[in-house]
């Protein structure tokens, strides 16, 4: 790489993660730091005046170029899960969100996903890296993280480049990071069945690993509801939807629910498909919601009650919130939260009687 290359490059990151604040040392002064002559840094300057990251005015000095004028601005969308995310209806929406919102602003983007670069029986810590190498590749301007939370990971990325996290996470990890409001959706989902009448609600949801954020929210939001409404908890959580003693699971001891909440949809479905075996009719002897943003509850039978993430404004919303961040226009931590509306359908619409 030639010293031009060297300083230009230099000179992007400190863009990307804001050490200038709206210009950049002259040229002189980026000769002295890195050890070259005047005609070299000049050559570099240049170079990204060129490509529209740097603006020079006259008497002024040579001025970091907003963002909705640099030429070459790119995006990377890490999804760091191990499925393949075209048959992801959650990734589905999110990435159709994400093209509308970037090819308005006539940038491009590009996708890595982790089934793209995993190779078996590789320890995950090697994984990761392979990722993280795989992300910056294409030397993105910034990056929108999506999947499972890998703290080290996401430390490692925005040490690079500045990164919105759409998930949920703690704040004392310090992300940057736009997410859905998960945990007032399942309230919500409590409360709604609670005015039909039911005194009985449960919760079917997946065990936790550690970083299992948004899993450890919908169980918070459940447990804050039933204990407001004065009703007794109980948790069902599952290895796999179709672990056989799912039912038995949910229907053990008495009394049993007449409601169940569903952290994922693929849970709500296996509840959908077995509760006829059990002699149960939806929704007058089970009413059932879930969380859905695939549309995938308006063609059960009965069509699934659902909490919406809405995952194309989720995706809008990250992409202006890391443009404000490219630009130094965000200040502190980007913390924004978005609602996730409770949509009722058939599959929740009995009243118990009082």
């Amino acid at each position: 790489m030639s010293k031009v290359d060297i300083i230009a490059k230099a000179i992007l990151k400190r863009i990307r993660t804001n050490a200038y604040a709206d210009k950049i040392p002259g040229e002189r002064a980026l000769a002295e730091e890195f050890d070259v002559d005047f005609k070299t840094a000049n050559r570099a300057v240049s170079a990204l005046v060129e490509q529209g990251s740097l603006v020079r005015r006259r008497g002024l000095g040579t001025f970091i170029a907003p963002v909705g004028q640099r030429r070459e601005l790119s995006i990377g969308l890490c999804f760091f899960k191990m499925t393949d995310p075209g048959r992801d209806p959650v990734f589905t929406r999110f990435f159709a969100g994400m093209n509308r919102a970037i090819r308005a602003q006539g940038m491009r983007f590009d996708v890595t996903a982790l089934a793209d670069v995993a190779a078996p029986g590789l320890p995950a810590a090697e994984q990761a890296q392979r990722f993280r190498n795989q992300v910056l590749a294409s030397d993105p301007d910034g990056l929108i993280y999506l999947g499972n939370i890998d703290p080290g990971l996401i430390d490692q990325l925005r040490a690079e480049r500045p990164t919105i996290v759409v998930d949920q996470t703690p704040e004392q990890l310090g992300f940057d990071s736009v997410t859905r409001d998960v945990r007032g959706g399942t309230a919500d989902a409590v409360r709604h069945l609670h005015s039909r009448g039911h005194r009985h609600i449960a919760l079917a949801t997946y065990h936790q690993d550690a970083h299992a954020y948004d899993l450890a929210e919908k169980e918070l939001g459940y447990t804050s509801a039933v204990n407001t409404l004065g009703l007794t908890a109980r948790i069902v959580r599952l290895v796999h939807p179709n672990e056989p003693a799912f039912m038995q699971a949910i229907f053990a001891g008495e009394p049993r629910p007449t409601a169940v909440v569903c952290s994922e949809s693929t849970l709500a479905m296996q509840l959908i498909n077995l509760a006829p075996n059990l002699g149960l009719s939806l929704p007058r002897d089970l009413a059932i919601t879930s969380f859905d943003d695939s549309d995938l509850g308006l063609h059960t039978r009965p069509t699934l009650s659902s909490i919406v993430a809405f995952g194309d404004e989720l995706a809008t919303r990250a992409v202006q919130r890391l443009l404000d961040r490219l630009d130094g226009k965000a200040v502190g931590r980007i913390a924004d939260v978005l609602p996730c509306p409770f949509i009722e359908r058939a599959s929740s619409t009995w009243d118990i009687p009082s």
